[in-house]
């Protein structure tokens, strides 16, 4: 009988970044973007380490880490970003959020991991997200400047999310109308992707459809031959002409 392992579940604070415009960058100068992601790494693994994190994993542009506590994570995500804006070298967007995650094979999984993720992609270049979860547990006396930018409703999350951004000197703060353009748009290409995906379907099943249909029309059409007779003898007429009806 095998032994059932729980899975190691806990508290932990994730921080999601990536690299705005790489695509561009990697189209330009394929050495340098492979350059820029090496050095963003090794600064991720050297923040993450000052302050008590782990860098779970690289994904493309984009790193994800975690914390056991939430102000270490906004503070190794603010000298990250402040790094970067003293240096030029990339610009990046950072989000974090606080909750339970899975944590098995050395890879982390869990609700808290989906909305770091999202709460990212609503960032500006130079800015740092968080979640009013990890806002929280931050000190009263922080050096730490913030502003809210009120909630919002993030695809695939249950409920509508409050966000802070980071407002000290040197990173940006983006302007709520602009966040909330940016779910609405990405919301009418979803909507279109589905349309096309359902349209495309459709013609799928209409073209089955009519071949199956066609298919079958054809193996219908059968043409009937008609043998000729040879003439009957004059015993075998007697013998129909015999036969009761």
């Amino acid at each position: 009988m095998s032994s059932y392992i729980r899975p190691n579940r806990q508290l932990a604070t994730i921080m999601f970044s990536d690299i705005v415009g790489y695509t561009s960058i990697m189209g330009t100068n394929e050495d340098l973007a492979f350059e820029l992601v090496k050095k963003n790494t090794q600064l991720h693994k050297d923040m993450t380490a000052k302050y008590k994190g782990r860098l779970v994993k690289e994904m493309g542009d984009g790193i994800l880490c975690a914390f056991s506590r939430a102000e270490d994570a906004v503070q190794a995500a603010h000298e990250i970003q402040s790094n970067y804006i003293r240096s030029q070298e990339l610009n990046l967007r950072i989000g974090l959020h606080m909750g339970e995650i899975i944590e098995e094979g050395g890879d982390v999984f869990g609700d808290a991991v989906n909305i770091a993720s999202r709460i990212q992609t609503l960032g500006s270049p130079k800015s740092v997200l968080l979640s009013d979860k990890v806002y929280c547990q931050l000190p009263q006396k922080s050096n730490l400047q913030t502003v809210n930018l009120g909630t919002f409703e993030l695809k695939n999350v249950e409920k509508p999310i409050e966000i802070h951004a980071l407002a000290t000197p040197g990173l940006v703060v983006p302007k709520r109308g602009e966040m909330l353009k940016l779910l609405e748009s990405r919301i009418k290409k979803g909507m279109l992707a589905a349309l096309i995906i359902l349209s495309l379907l459709s013609a799928g099943l209409w073209f089955n459809y009519n071949t199956m249909v066609n298919k079958s029309i054809k193996e219908s059409e059968k043409s009937i031959a008609v043998l000729p007779f040879s003439s009957l003898n004059q015993k075998e007429e007697d013998f129909f002409d015999r036969w009761p009806y």
